[in-house]
């Protein structure tokens, strides 16, 4: 039974100094709420220790006055000399900050705060120091020179607090100290802790007993760490759990920040009819109406609309979003995001120069973390867009930004332009760069497979037709049984000699079938495809509609399309005018090389390693194979005379024009040999 309320602020200062912590480990936030209501607003800096459990009754509730009322209690217990409750008011606060339970732009007064006195340290509570510790080592600022070593302690101090036998913190300090430690974690790179906290912290007969509040900002907080190492599964679990929370109690702050990042998770997996939806359920006005909840929605919006192919407009809206980050004060860590964003626009526009520069600029400005991953965007650009760079240094400013790309666990590099995002992997797995890294990469995002994109990629069906045929699902080649499915090949092959990978259903049914009646063609094409789907054990891969038979461009290709994509790139060269850098139009392949000679001896090398023979050597002579051995040696021919054009209209250095000279004659003869 709780005792009677109270009238008086010396009444509530007793009744909360014997019953506040009892009643804070069980959660009963009602009895320290009428408690606390003895005291008026305008007197809680008489009475600190009030303000205080007002400031812990807020973090239970998520209400926005946690800080203002910890400002109060510093301020009163600094008036009466009582420097170890005045550490802990700061300490307190900036783990609130720390856990998004405030206004960002209060940290550097409160890191100022949190300075302790000779024997201050000693008179705090232990929890709360060293939750403090860690984090004033995550938010920064002007440390001793002893505070890493402090930091550590305190991690080890919590880590053991967290143990399922222990019971010094309550449910509550629990998920708050687990909300530190996955922080701390992050900035260490120790990102395996992350579900060993989950794990220790969210058993139903613990977890159930924490404020609504704090579960929720905890699966909000653990949800970003998992989605900022990869783990978007993992991530929009915590966060689904989280939104549901939020909404049912409510919360409405804690719902507009896990909708903000649900908003950001779909803005990353390309689901932007989803994200549009979120987006539009988050105002300005909403909420607590904090200013970096603006930038937050604002930079959202940003990316939304460079996604969509609105470069202009994303770059005039993530300018204002600085503006607003600038005007509000906001810290340089806490705008990296919309500097990375920033760059990304610039670059979306053909302004790669000045990408460029930025990066490397706000790279020698931040620290730690975030200095890495601008720095790793930086050796990425070099890397894609290297008009003065020549392929050493390309590749070694690959292989440099791949290794920190990893060490970081930053596998969302080039978020906003997905497309760069694949030229940067189809390079990396051409160069044999970290190929175990990205492939996994590039299968966790879904990143779509570039023009130039070869047998590396991890295409989910590749097919290899030049001199024998090879069938490759997921990376893994396919053996042959004994009774071979001939006509679902048949029709698998004709379709990936086509550069589009599709035909007109009636054009497949007269080349398979071409003595059967067209109505008898057209069911055996039916069944074929849905032989064909069997065959490859997942039905989306071939495609039919508007009379129309496809195997799907983004997971499939072959050497043969893969070849003649390269051929229209050597024609493309050749065609060009005049010799002219690219440096800054992002999109262009890599003839924005100087020269453009040595552009095309590197295209006449790959197209060389694409022609290893006939094509489907030893399959059943058709009338259809016959037209697409024609087509072959008529692509082979292309690239000759491509190669005798750009010599003419571009001249060459002599050692590419001797590369140009041997790829034609190697390439004349192969020719030969595939008409003989």
């Amino acid at each position: 039974m709780h005792p009677a309320p109270v009238s008086t602020p010396e009444q509530a200062q007793r009744q909360l100094a014997e019953h506040g912590p009892r009643w804070w480990h069980e959660g009963e936030a009602t009895a320290i709420a009428q408690a606390c209501a003895a005291v008026p607003d305008g007197a809680l800096v008489h009475w600190p220790d009030v303000a205080r459990w007002r400031a812990m009754l807020a973090c239970l509730s998520e209400r926005d006055d946690a800080l203002a009322c910890l400002a109060l209690a510093h301020q009163g217990h600094r008036a009466q000399g009582n420097a170890g409750a005045a550490l802990h008011d700061a300490h307190l606060a900036l783990v609130l900050c720390l856990c998004d339970m405030g206004a960002m732009d209060t940290v550097t007064d409160w890191l100022a705060r949190a300075r302790p006195e000779p024997g201050a340290e000693h008179a705090a509570p232990a929890p709360w120091l060293q939750m403090g510790l860690l984090a004033r080592a995550v938010l920064g600022g002007d440390l001793p020179a002893d505070a890493e070593a402090a930091a550590a302690a305190a991690a080890q101090w919590l880590h053991a607090q967290l143990g399922p036998l222990q019971a010094t913190l309550s449910p509550d300090e629990r998920l708050l100290a687990a909300q530190v430690l996955v922080n701390w974690h992050f900035t260490q790179h120790r990102y395996e802790q992350f579900e060993w906290l989950a794990s220790v912290v969210e058993p139903p007969a613990v977890f159930e007993r924490a404020s609504a509040a704090g579960r929720c900002r905890w699966l909000y907080t653990v949800g970003f760490a998992l989605y900022q190492v990869g783990k978007r599964g993992a991530a929009e679990s915590a966060w689904r759990r989280a939104l549901a929370l939020a909404e049912a109690q409510p919360l409405e702050a804690m719902r507009r920040m896990t909708a903000m990042a649900m908003l950001r998770l779909c803005l990353d997996a390309g689901r932007l009819d989803a994200a549009a939806d979120i987006e539009a359920t988050l105002s300005p006005q909403g909420g607590a109406g904090r200013l970096t909840q603006l930038i937050e929605l604002h930079t959202m919006r940003g990316r939304l609309q460079l996604l969509r192919g609105e470069a202009a407009r994303a770059l005039a809206t993530v300018e204002e979003s600085l503006a607003l980050a600038r005007q509000g004060g906001l810290s340089l860590p806490e705008q990296a995001a919309l500097h990375t964003d920033w760059a990304q626009a610039l670059m979306a526009l053909g302004r790669g120069d000045v990408a460029e520069s930025l990066l490397a600029r706000l790279a020698a400005q931040h620290s730690g973390r975030d200095a890495q991953v601008l720095h790793c965007l930086l050796l990425l650009w070099r890397a894609l867009h290297p008009p003065t760079r020549g392929e050493a240094e390309r590749r070694h400013a690959l292989a440099e930004a791949l290794r920190l790309a990893q060490a970081l666990r930053y596998t969302m590099f080039f978020r906003l332009l997905p497309a760069l995002a694949g030229r940067v992997c189809a390079l990396a797995l051409r160069w044999h760069i970290e190929p175990v890294f990205v492939r996994e990469l590039i299968r966790d995002r879904d990143l779509p497979a570039p023009p130039d994109a070869d047998a590396q990629w991890p295409w989910a069906l590749w097919l290899r037709m030049l001199g024998g045929f090879e069938l490759c699902l997921g990376g893994v080649r396919q053996r042959r049984s004994g009774k071979q499915q001939h006509k679902p090949l048949e029709l698998l092959r004709l379709l990936a000699c086509e550069t589009t990978l599709d035909l007109p259903a009636h054009t497949l049914a007269d080349a398979l079938w071409p003595e059967a009646d067209g109505a008898s063609a057209r069911k055996s094409l039916e069944m074929t495809v849905q032989r064909l789907r069997r065959l490859l054990g997942d039905d989306s891969l071939v495609q039919v509609g508007d009379g129309r038979v496809a195997l799907d461009r983004a997971r499939v290709s072959s050497d043969v399309v893969q070849r003649r994509r390269l051929v229209e790139q050597l024609e493309a060269l050749a065609m060009r005018p005049e010799l002219a850098s690219a440096a800054g139009k992002p999109f262009e392949a890599a003839a924005a090389v100087s020269p453009v000679t040595t552009v095309a001896a590197g295209l006449a090398s790959d197209v060389l390693a694409l022609s290893t023979g006939l094509l489907l050597p030893g399959a059943p002579e058709t009338p259809w194979l016959e037209l697409g051995r024609q087509r072959c040696r008529r692509d082979l021919g292309r690239v000759v005379r491509a190669l005798a054009a750009l010599q003419t209209r571009h001249g060459a250095t002599p050692a590419d024009a001797a590369l140009l000279a041997a790829a034609a004659d190697t390439l004349r003869e192969r020719e030969r040999d595939s008409s003989a």
